[in-house]
């Protein structure tokens, strides 16, 4: 059955669109929401305000939550499982097992060997997508797809190697929906994919970071993707508790609706237990290579001080750097946009909010090394630095109004004044 249900994925894959991210979201299945228990995120807080989206490229909300038009209006109660209503996951082990085609791995135990069916049910913990594919949270994800559902993964770190560089089945994707991953963590974080993978990871209405501030409870990074042949969606995520939240390694990532905060500096810049240097903040950090990206209506906070008191001025919400790879902008986004677009996000803290690319490691970035790169409506807080960082709003800008390069609309948030 489990084989069987693989191959009927894999004859359709080429039937499945890329995602749809049409403006008028999907509406989910109602569900049955959560019991009461341990789990959702912290915190309270109301439905967002509505509104229509805004910006290119995004989803409009699904699974009950509300629609947004800018990442100013997410509450903790719109992303996260407590997203979907559900606040109690099933505790799950790993158990060395991988999301694999290879034979000998198959699909692992804790993903239903059953077509998925999409709705909140706590007790649904996915299954494979049917032939033709299916929309799930506004994603139009290809038959075929293995969904992880509403999994408490503790700290354990899965390994993913999709076709195993093309010795083994081709897998059309994995979609985690409604997970967690709290704990101490290194890089690459709680996701290991591995190099040829050839896959695409989906992770949705997730909770993900440390336990706490204290130095004990260190977490580098929850999702870091090194593999250029696997692409990325992260969307309604809870990140808190980590040095870097987000850091795609893919070609074209979609970064939207995500809540960060709670950057937490450890070891007051020290370097950690067994590495050699102190570690840089960053909410979402893409670091050259990408040909596009959507960063669209997320809210990344860079508080100062963090929750162990620690003074947090460096580094960055949103960090565009060429190390050593280049942003040429040639790649197209599933909106049809070229390039980089970074629009409506709610963003504050660290020595500058947005780094935007113009600046290199390897010595002075070459003219054309950013091209497309597009910061729209996106507003930044001085609730802690009065010029939104404690240098400055942005830094590394390229040359605006040339090879594609915009920057419009983006203010302060409680003056209103341009930055």
């Amino acid at each position: 059955m489990r084989w069987a249900l693989l191959l009927v994925g894999l004859l359709v894959w080429g039937c499945g669109s890329d995602d749809a991210n049409g403006a008028g979201g999907s509406g989910a299945a109602s569900g049955g929401g959560g019991t009461s228990g341990s789990g959702g995120t912290s915190g309270s807080g109301g439905a967002s305000g509505s509104g229509g989206t805004s910006g290119s490229g995004g989803v409009a909300g699904s699974g009950g939550t509300s629609t947004i038009a800018h990442g100013e209006q997410l509450s903790l109660s719109d992303v996260g499982p407590a997203g979907l209503g559900v606040t109690e996951l099933e505790k799950t082990a790993v158990n060395d097992e991988r999301i694999s085609t290879w034979p000998t791995d198959g699909l692992p135990s804790w993903i239903p060997d059953a077509p998925y069916v999409y709705d909140d049910n706590p007790q649904n913990h996915g299954g494979v997508v049917p032939a033709g594919g299916m929309d799930i949270d506004g994603f139009q994800i290809p038959g075929g797809s293995w969904v992880v559902q509403f999994r408490d993964f503790g700290s354990d770190s899965i390994i993913v190697s999709g076709n195993n560089d093309g010795t083994s089945p081709d897998l059309p994707g994995v979609v985690f929906r409604g997970c967690r991953w709290r704990g101490a963590i290194t890089a690459p974080g709680f996701l290991n994919v591995y190099a040829n993978s050839n896959t695409k990871i989906w992770i949705l209405y997730s909770d993900a970071g440390g336990l706490g501030a204290s130095d004990a409870d260190y977490n580098e990074i929850p999702f870091k993707l090194s593999d250029s042949t696997t692409d990325s969606v992260y969307y309604r995520n809870y990140i808190s508790y980590t040095t870097t939240a987000i850091q795609p390694g893919s070609l074209g990532p979609q970064i939207i609706e995500n809540y960060i905060e709670k950057i937490t500096y450890y070891y007051d810049g020290q370097p950690p237990p067994g590495e050699s240097t102190g570690k840089h903040l960053n909410g979402v950090s893409l670091n050259g290579g990408q040909t596009n990206a959507l960063i669209l209506r997320n809210k990344i906070l860079l508080q100062n001080p963090d929750d162990a008191g620690r003074t947090v001025d460096q580094t960055d919400c949103i960090y565009f750097k060429q190390e050593p790879g280049t942003f040429p902008g040639t790649g197209k986004n599933v909106d049809g946009s070229m390039g980089y677009a970074v629009k409506d996000n709610y963003i504050g803290g660290g020595a500058y909010s947005v780094y935007a690319g113009w600046d290199s490691s390897e010595g002075a970035p070459a003219p054309g090394s950013v091209k497309n790169m597009v910061l729209s409506g996106n507003r930044i807080t001085t609730q802690w630095w009065p010029k939104g960082g404690a240098l400055g709003a942005i830094a590394k800008e390229p040359p605006w109004g040339t090879d594609g390069n915009e920057k419009t609309e983006n203010t302060f948030a409680e003056s209103g004044q341009p930055w």
